[in-house]
């Protein structure tokens, strides 16, 4: 399983979301505000548990392609934290570069909402750029000891240019195994997919929690 399947409701979601078309009529959501026709609100509320699916699947990813380039790795380490006592989203039980293992935390932050809308008017994925300098903030403490990777895609497509970077090693650790050079966009493609399966997941879920 490739875990790049989409039904029917996932590619509309994709489609109407990368066109800025409507994905729905306005409604009022859970958290009590006023949902718009694009989705914007439904992507950026706070309030969605399915973002926390979006965010585990893309840390499902990350593992799997570590496995599959002989790099075991665990999610939700214990005993490893930073200075607020929140665990990093996963490490590996090997070293990655250096001589250190590798600690990576991921996020997927929509560059429509409202937070955003100053990084959101630079180039490229200047959301999830910014999004992966305030990951290394957080993690400064323990950088000294591993190699942190902030991971940071956004919902409507792009990473960010670290994220961008560590896919690309990562892709070419798959490839020395697999010997296929196409490891590092299939690794991206299957991030991209699982971005878009979680958006449309948290869109399901802000409908049927309409009020």
């Amino acid at each position: 399983m490739l875990g790049l399947h989409m039904n029917p409701f996932q590619v509309r979601v994709a489609i109407a979301l990368r066109l800025g078309s409507n994905v729905s009529q306005p409604y009022r959501c859970k958290c009590g505000a006023q949902a718009d026709r694009g989705g914007q609100h439904a992507l950026s509320c706070k309030n969605s548990s399915s973002r926390h699916t979006r965010h585990a699947m893309l840390n499902g990813i990350v593992q799997r392609a570590l496995r599959s380039a002989h790099i075991p790795s665990i999610l939700e380490p214990p005993g490893l934290s930073r200075t607020d006592g929140k665990r990093p989203d996963g490490m590996s039980l090997i070293p990655w570069k250096r001589g250190r293992s590798l600690v990576w935390d991921a996020t997927c932050v929509h560059r429509l909402a409202a937070s955003y809308a100053q990084a959101a008017r630079g180039p490229g994925a200047t959301v999830a750029d910014q999004a992966e300098r305030r990951k290394e903030d957080k993690y400064r403490a323990l950088a000294r000891d591993y190699i942190f990777k902030p991971i940071a895609v956004e919902t409507l497509g792009g990473f960010g240019k670290q994220t961008w970077n560590f896919t690309h090693a990562l892709g070419n650790a798959l490839g020395a195994i697999t010997q296929d050079k196409r490891e590092t966009a299939f690794l991206r493609q299957r991030i991209n997919i699982a971005t878009q399966i979680g958006n449309a997941a948290v869109l399901a879920e802000s409908f049927n929690l309409a009020i």
